[in-house]
This record gives structure tokens, sequence and C-alpha cells, in this order.
């Protein structure tokens, strides 16, 4: 497994006294929340090991791994964006929000963000954006563990919920049980009816 790197962030803290990664879980679900995180962090931080794109982690080791980042770095702040807001604004201008509600949040403002992909809108923020962050940065992909860690615990609570639609397994994406599943008993209030509009 690919783990990610400490060294931009460890360059960045030479220069500013406070840095951030940003990043987002449950872009392409057609149920659930997208959440967005942020980690902060500062020039006497200790890398943890073992930091890697959330993806790319087990549910055991992602849940670990999520205590010790929230246990270790200076803030961590996220936001949850319903499918309802999703559905009404659209998945890029949610994220959008998302990135602003985090970020707003925090006990102290970075100085500069490091955001996962190219972001289409100007940020009111110092930031830098690399495409598969989450795969190659720390502070990103700290933040992407946060963040897939509150959503598949959101969405397993869910399954509870609505027991036919597998979100304990599929955690809302288009899997080809959930899909037919949707078409058997109908979207429920948990669906992004837009993302749904073609089953």
């Amino acid at each position: 497994m690919k783990y990610a790197s400490y060294l931009l962030e460890n360059h960045l803290l030479k220069s500013y006294k406070y840095i951030a990664g940003i990043d987002e879980v449950g872009r392409g679900p057609l149920a659930g929340p997208l959440v967005v995180a942020i980690t902060l962090f500062d020039q006497v931080h200790t890398p943890i090991a073992g930091i890697a794109d959330s993806k790319k982690l087990s549910f055991s080791r992602r849940l670990a791994l999520a205590k010790q980042i929230r246990n270790s770095v200076v803030d961590y702040r996220y936001a949850i964006i319903s499918n309802q807001t999703i559905d009404q604004i659209g998945i890029y201008d949610s994220l959008y929000h998302g990135i602003l509600n985090c970020y707003y949040q925090l006990s102290i403002l970075p100085n500069i963000v490091l955001l996962d992909g190219k972001i289409k809108y100007k940020l009111p923020f110092r930031n830098i954006q690399r495409n598969k962050g989450d795969l190659f940065h720390y502070s990103i992909a700290c933040s992407s563990i946060i963040a897939k860690d509150l959503r598949d615990q959101m969405m397993i609570n869910y399954s509870k919920i609505y027991p036919d639609y597998g979100f304990e397994t599929n955690m809302g994406y288009g899997t080809a049980l959930h899909i037919k599943s949707i078409k058997k008993n109908g979207t429920i209030d948990l669906h992004r009816l837009y993302f749904c509009r073609n089953l």
C-alpha cells in the first residue's frame, strides 16, 4: 500500500504556523450525504504512521487511524451536506459550501490549505490544489479518513432504519444490489433523486 507523504506539509510548516488539509467523501453515491472534513496542523505535529487514502484502508484500520488523528491534530471539523441539499443546488456547489463551512468552523484559521483535486471556483483563502491529493499528501489523507469514518458510520446507522438497501455494505453507492432494491422498493428520503433519475 502507498502511504501519504508528510514532505509537503513539513516544507510548508517551515514558513507557516498552521496548515490544513481538506477532503470530501460521498461525491458519487445514490444515497446519503456528502461529508467534507478539515484537519489543522502546526509545527509540533508528529506524523502518524500508516496514513493513506481512506479508500485503501480496511474499516478497522480506518477507525483506529481516525481516532489517532482526532487526538493528535490542533483541530478538526466537518460539514454534512444532505442529499436534499445536493438535489437542490448540485454536487459541486454542495462541495463548495462544505469546504467553507469546515474552514470557518476551525478554532484557528490556517495560513494555507491543501485540497484534493482541482476546484472550479475561487476560494477565499490561500490554497494548494493537488490531483489525487488524498493518495499523496498526509493532511488531505487525514481529512479523507475523518470524512469517510464519519460517513460510513452514518450509513451503517441508516441501514438499521432502511434494511432493504444494503447501506451497511454499499454505503449508498450504486451497487447492483442497491439498484435492484431501488427498482423493487422505490426511493426513500435518503436518496439523491437527481442521481437516481435514470433508474
